[in-house]
């Protein structure tokens, strides 16, 4: 009897330590490589396509592809459900501040957001009546009559700015452009997907589309970095806990979104990395800041600074490459290593940073067999050493793949190959290395998200449309 009480609380250990939180995110894992597939190396918008499914407005968020479902968000907070099998519409629901709220408030809730609506509506035409009494106030300043009306409807508009940002929280995330609202990538574990959208609001949403819970934590920072404003990080599992880069760093409990730490300021646009150390996960921000995923605790910071693009990792270490926060936006080319010390203490130290020349970097790096892959904007492809941080090389990526667009998808690695995508939709498909042999071309319609491989499948969501690209059988 004792022994079987032993056994049983060994159990108990071993799956309290077990990872019981696995995730599928940003781009993939985090890091878009996507090993065990066997993806089409061509296609076009008549080839190879198993379905297209349009999307009711555009967004840069990646496809999750679980099991036989792929969530994909929409402008400005919409998450939607498609079955990966033929792209049918499952459910979509909106995402909005009053799902953040009590449900005992929620009726009153919605009458506010129904008056900051039409207040908002009313507010635009009382806005262009101002400026036409102002056009012709220019030309006639000595009429009273006209100034007086002036005066009355500048201190009207005024009054009803003021009622309406008391609202603000009610209305929907604004429209911005590029940036946009619903650009974050959702996150699945489990039987549920974790969604961040512009309104500030953080969502726990079932496989069948049911809220489970969600949370306001606030708009995002302004201004951020790279840009005035904006959302675009997407959210993590480490440490036990959901990590959300939304105004700040935040460790969100998985259960019922409970806040468990709130760390630094967070002005990225890019999504932190995740360092498994086994027992412990460490985040590192684009920032340079090092934080242990269990308690928020700062291990270091500003060991690298990067816009735009998310760090990557491997092993204990994680790499940044992009444009610096400096004047000149000059390129630098950084490594982090986390050591553990006596006791498990952690800490992080800069293993190389390199600055090389002016320039911005969107995407993401790419790391495949000790070679580091980044894209910047201008179409040139930068591969060098992932041990030393040594440039090895440096040019255009091909004349069918010109500098004429830009480059705001990560590249992935699957089926033994670096698919490389631009904003038109025309994806390049490389062997690695530092010859990267172009394989083929392939044209599809404009986007800004990242590929996404699964088995012999590759998601793509474009500005219109959702895809699916498996090889036909002739």
């Amino acid at each position: 009897m004792r022994f079987l009480r032993q056994a049983l609380v060994c159990a108990l250990l071993l799956l309290a330590a077990s990872p019981a939180w696995a995730q599928v995110g940003w781009r993939g894992d985090g890091s878009g490589v996507y090993p065990n597939t066997t993806p089409p190396t061509q296609w076009s918008t008549t080839e190879n396509i198993l379905w297209e499914t349009p999307m009711s407005a555009e967004s840069n968020a990646i496809p999750v592809v679980v099991g036989d479902r792929v969530f994909v968000t929409a402008e400005p907070r919409t998450l939607m459900a498609l079955n990966a099998m033929d792209g049918r519409l499952l459910w979509e629901r909106e995402i909005t501040f009053v799902d953040s709220q009590a449900t005992g408030r929620r009726e009153w809730m919605m009458k506010q957001r129904e008056e900051a609506l039409k207040l908002g509506e009313a507010l635009i035409k009382e806005e262009q009546q101002l400026n036409i009494l102002k056009g012709k106030a220019r030309k006639a300043r000595k009429n009273t009559d006209l100034m007086s009306a002036l005066n009355a409807q500048s201190l009207k508009v005024n009054d009803m700015r003021a009622k309406l940002e008391k609202l603000q929280k009610f209305r929907p995330p604004e429209s911005l452009p590029v940036v946009g609202s619903a650009s974050s990538t959702p996150l699945a574990s489990e039987d549920a997907v974790f969604a961040i959208f512009g309104n500030g609001v953080v969502a726990r949403v079932s496989f069948s589309g049911t809220l489970i819970w969600a949370r306001f934590l606030g708009k995002p920072m302004q201004p951020m970095l790279g840009y005035f404003r904006g959302q675009a990080a997407s959210p993590r599992i480490a440490g036990g806990h959901l990590i959300v880069a939304l105004n700040h760093l935040y460790a969100l409990s998985l259960e019922d979104g409970s806040i468990q730490w709130k760390g630094e300021v967070y002005k990225d646009f890019g999504t932190p990395a995740i360092v498994d150390l086994g027992d412990k996960q460490v985040i590192v921000t684009p920032s340079g800041l090092v934080v242990d995923a269990t308690d928020g605790a700062v291990l270091a910071r500003d060991l690298a600074r990067v816009f735009y693009a998310s760090p990557i990792t491997s092993g204990n270490r994680a790499y940044l490459v992009g444009a610096y926060e400096d004047h000149k936006m000059d390129r630098h080319f950084s490594a982090i290593e986390i050591l553990t010390g006596p006791e498990g203490k952690l800490s992080a130290r800069s293993l190389w940073n390199i600055r090389s020349d002016r320039g911005s970097n969107q995407a993401s790096p790419l790391l495949v067999q000790g070679l580091l892959y980044s894209m910047d904007k201008d179409a040139k492809l930068m591969i060098f050493s992932a041990d030393t941080g040594k440039l090895l090389s440096k040019k255009t990526l091909h004349k069918k793949m010109p500098a004429s667009t830009r480059y705001y998808p990560s590249p992935a690695f699957a089926g033994g190959h670096i698919y490389i995508t631009n904003n038109e939709g025309m994806t390049g498909v490389f062997k690695p290395g530092l010859d990267y042999e172009a394989l083929s071309f392939n044209p599809l319609k404009p986007m800004r998200s990242s590929l996404v491989f699964v088995k012999d499948r590759i998601y793509v969501r474009t500005k219109e449309s959702a895809f699916c690209i498996r090889e036909q059988n002739p």
